[in-house]
C-alpha cells in the first residue's frame, strides 16, 4: 500500500516527482503523505496563479461592510466624477456630456479592477449608477431622449430605495452626473436560428450576445479616449466616491436586455447591465422611438447583485410566501409601483438571511410620477426573457 502511493504521487507530481516523493517519504509514518503532497501542490499552483493574475488596485477592493451604511431616503441624488471634463447640453439640466479626464499625477492605465469577495455583492451602501448611451445605425440619442432615460432612471432608483426602506437595509442610490455617449455605425451580422418548438414561450436565445456587447463596450471605451474597457471602468471608479458602481448602456435599438456579471464579461468584478430602447428577441433596427423603461433598469441592476430571473416558472414551485406575481424578477405586472422585491429576492441581494424573513419597514409609495397602466409597458408586455 505505500509503495503505491508513492507511485501516485509520482505519476500526479510530474516533473517535480522526486521532490514531492521525497516528501512524501519523510511523512510517510504519521501516515500524512497524500495530505503534505496535495498542500505542496496547492501552494506551487496558488503562487504561479498569483503570478497570472491580473494586478488589482488595491483603493477599488471594497471592504465587507459598506462604508455609506446610511439609512435609504427615497430621494436620488448625482455623483461627480473628479476631475471630470464634461459639457452642458441644454441650460438648466444636471447632467452633462463627458469629455475627458483632468490629468493626475502618476495615473497612467488601470489594469485591474474591483474584485468581489462573491460573484455577485449586495446591494448595501452607496451605489452609483454611470450610464453610457450608444447610438446605433449612425444615430445617436437625442437631448429630449436622454432627459426621459435619466428620468426613468430616477425612477427606478427612487423605487430601489422605497424597497430597501421596507426591508430596512441601508441602500442609498445616486446617478453620476456625467452621462457618456458613442454612436455605432450600421452593422449586419448573422443569427443562429432555432426551431420556435425548441424554446415554448420563453423566447429566442442570442447566443452571441455577450461577445457583441463586450465589442460595443471595447469601441466606445476608445472613442472615449480610454486604452479598453478595463481602462474606462477602472479610471472612471477610482474617481467616484461609493461603495459600488454600476455601469448601465442604454443601447439605442431593439433586443433582450441583458446583465453581464464579471464571469461573463471574462474581467474580473466588471458587471455591466445592457439596458435596450425596445425590448424584442433578437437585436434589430429601432422601428420608432425609443422608450426608457424603469422596470427593465430595475430588473437588470437586481441581477448584478444576486436575483435570478422568477418568471416562466410556476409560482407554486417555489417556497411558500417566498415569491409572488409582484416580485420584480417575476414581471407578472406592468406597473412599478406594484411591484416588491419578495423574500426569496431579497435573500439573493443580500438583504435578508432567510426567505422566512418578511420586511419590517414602512410602505411607502414612490414620490416621482408612477406608472398606473397608462403608459407604453402598460399596453404591450415585454417579451419574457430566456
Amino acid at each position: 500500500m505505500p509503495g503505491s502511493v508513492v507511485c501516485l504521487a509520482f505519476l500526479w507530481a510530474g516533473e517535480d516527482a522526486i521532490v514531492w516523493v521525497l516528501i512524501g517519504l519523510a511523512v510517510l509514518a504519521s501516515g500524512g503523505m497524500v495530505l503534505a503532497v496535495t498542500a505542496a501542490r496547492r501552494r506551487r499552483n496558488g503562487s504561479q496563479n498569483d503570478r497570472d493574475a491580473i494586478p488589482v488596485d488595491r483603493d477599488m477592493v471594497p471592504f465587507p461592510t459598506p462604508h455609506d451604511t446610511r439609512a435609504a431616503d427615497g430621494e436620488v441624488g448625482t455623483l461627480p466624477i473628479g476631475g471630470a471634463i464634461a459639457s452642458q447640453p441644454i441650460e438648466g439640466w444636471e447632467f452633462r456630456r463627458f469629455e475627458g479626464l483632468e490629468a493626475r499625477p502618476g495615473e497612467g492605465d488601470f489594469h485591474g479592477f474591483r474584485i468581489w469577495g462573491r460573484r455577485y455583492p449586495p446591494l448595501l451602501g452607496k451605489v452609483a449608477i454611470v450610464s453610457l448611451f450608444v447610438g446605433r445605425d449612425g444615430k445617436g440619442w437625442s437631448i429630449d431622449e436622454l432627459i426621459k432615460a435619466h428620468r426613468a432612471l430616477r425612477r427606478a432608483g427612487a423605487w430601489i430605495e422605497r424597497e430597501a426602506i421596507r426591508w430596512q437595509v441601508p441602500v442609498n442610490l445616486d446617478l453620476v452626473e456625467c452621462y457618456f455617449e458613442t454612436v455605432e455605425d450600421d452593422t449586419n451580422r448573422e443569427v443562429a436560428i432555432f426551431r420556435p418548438d425548441e424554446w415554448g414561450d420563453v423566447g429566442l436565445p442570442d447566443p452571441d450576445a455577450e461577445n457583441r456587447i463586450l465589442g460595443i463596450l471595447g469601441r466606445a471605451a476608445g472613442r472615449l479616449g480610454f486604452k479598453d474597457p478595463v481602462d474606462l471602468l477602472g479610471r472612471i471608479g477610482r474617481r467616484i466616491e461609493a461603495d459600488q458602481i454600476v455601469w448601465l448602456l442604454h443601447v439605442r435599438r431593439a433586443g433582450k436586455s441583458i446583465a453581464l456579471p464579471s464571469d461573463a464579461t471574462g474581467i474580473p468584478g466588471v458587471a455591466v447591465a445592457v439596458c435596450y430602447a425596445r425590448e424584442d428577441d433578437f437585436e434589430a433596427p429601432m422601428a420608432g422611438p425609443p422608450f426608457a423603461d424603469p422596470i427593465t433598469f430595475v430588473h437588470e441592476l437586481m441581477h448584478l447583485f444576486g436575483a435570478s430571473d422568477k418568471y416562466d416558472v410556476s409560482l407554486s414551485s417555489f417556497p411558500r410566501g417566498t415569491v409572488s406575481e409582484r416580485d420584480i424578477m417575476v414581471l407578472g405586472i406592468e406597473a412599478l409601483s406594484r411591484l416588491h422585491v419578495d423574500p426569496l429576492t431579497a435573500v439573493e441581494i443580500g438583504w435578508a438571511a432567510s426567505p422566512s424573513d418578511r420586511p419590517i419597514g414602512p410602505n411607502r409609495p414612490l414620490r416621482s410620477p408612477t406608472e398606473r397602466g397608462q403608459g407604453p409597458s402598460a399596453q404591450k408586455k415585454r417579451p419574457r426573457r430566456s
